[in-house]
């Protein structure tokens, strides 16, 4: 029997169980929830048109009443920029002029802070902020989104897969690697299957590792159709910006989408790598899931990227762990990611990272995998010779 024939057995037999669409049940009622009101996009957003109209009024006063004459050349010019700017913002004739206004005045707002006049504020935020108006700018029909069921289906399926805790997308590749595990080492099931170890082992990693990102898709489909008939669709031009390791990340939902898609896959290799050796040193399916599933959730933990728990050495060693990106819906980002939360705050994690640091650490663990079923069958098959003898 082919490994890609075992495979398509080892498919068949999740989805008789019954596991499969139960998780996709409770899959597609997550990706719903957010769908519906009461769900605010923390993030940055442009102030009420009035909050510009006051700043507008603000500069003209300095101006006309020449309180500018007594500032420094240079915060004189910054000014008139300013009331250029908002200018700009509040006799704007479309939402793009408006953006590109705002644009415009956290230009000037990064002007003030690299001259050491505006506190309270950091340089990336204004960065990002900039970024982000100006690519909104750009747009057809420019929008921000200050509640997860105002948004169209591209960006709303980018922010829920960011916003939703990674362990409950990762119930997929728990599950199923823990099934496979169960029925391939048990003989009255498909552990009696009449196929050689490399290509036993091949569909024990292979089918956790396709099928999940595939029923991840068929998960999010209805939540995608229903946002997509009520608020369209969006475009996948449509910006992200946020800050990751120090560094201001300008991307768009498309970009972002297929990096998240990447990294669960990524993580569904790992997680069925961590499964398999666990499975070959216990023998118990049930002892490899609930270990892996624990390993899974560490992650998830507040404390694990939060920067007051962290000190150098730590955050050095979570830059190369692979637990550090099992939490992977956020990294690549989303639509309304706050700017002043770093995303990554270790130095030298990215996105990149992530993809090479699980499939180096899967390639690794799935090495020391066969070298323990090699050093297991050897001492199984010294017992038997001991009793024979």
């Amino acid at each position: 029997m082919q490994a890609g024939k075992f495979s398509l057995h080892l498919v068949v037999a999740y989805f008789k169980s019954g596991i499969a669409p139960v998780v996709l049940l409770i899959l597609a009622i997550s990706s719903l929830l957010p769908a519906f009101p009461q769900h605010a996009v923390v993030s940055f957003s442009a102030e009420e048109p009035d909050y510009y109209q006051e700043l507008y009024q603000e500069q003209q006063d300095y101006i006309e009443t020449g309180l500018i004459d007594d500032m420094p050349a240079y915060l004189q010019e910054i000014t008139r920029e300013q009331a250029r700017a908002l200018d700009s913002v509040v006799n704007a004739s479309d939402s793009q002029a408006y953006y590109a206004g705002i644009a415009q005045y956290t230009d000037t707002l990064i002007a003030t802070y690299d001259n050491g006049n505006l506190v309270g504020t950091d340089r990336q935020s204004l960065v990002a902020e900039k970024n982000l108006y100006s690519a909104l700018s750009k747009l057809a029909d420019p929008q921000l989104y200050h509640d997860s069921s105002e948004m169209p289906a591209l960006p709303y399926t980018c922010y829920v897969f960011a916003q939703i805790s990674p362990i409950i997308w990762l119930i997929l590749p728990l599950s199923c690697a823990a099934f496979i595990q169960a029925i391939t080492k048990r003989p009255h099931l498909l552990g009696g299957a009449p196929v050689s170890t490399p290509e036993a082992t091949i569909a024990d990693l292979a089918v956790p590792s396709l099928l999940p990102p595939v029923l991840l898709m068929v998960a999010l489909l209805p939540a995608f159709l229903f946002v997509g008939s009520r608020e369209g669709f969006g475009s996948t031009l449509y910006p992200v910006v946020f800050v990751q390791n120090c560094q201001v990340i300008q991307t768009t939902v498309g970009t972002t989408l297929l990096c998240q898609l990447s990294l669960f896959f990524c993580a569904c290799v790992f997680i069925s790598s961590v499964t398999l050796l666990l499975s070959q040193v216990s023998q118990n399916a049930v002892f490899s899931l609930v270990v892996t599933a624990c390993l899974c959730l560490l992650p998830t933990m507040d404390s694990y990227f939060n920067v007051l728990y962290q000190n150098d050495m730590t955050a050095q060693l979570k830059t190369f762990l692979p637990l550090t990106y099992l939490s992977f819906g956020h990294i690549a980002g989303y639509p309304g990611a706050f700017p002043s939360l770093d995303i990554l705050p270790f130095e030298g994690a990215s996105f990149q990272t992530g993809v090479a640091v699980l499939l180096v650490s899967a390639a690794v663990i799935v090495a020391i995998a066969l070298g323990a079923s090699h050093l297991v069958s050897a001492y199984r098959a010294h017992r038997r010779v001991n009793y024979d003898a």
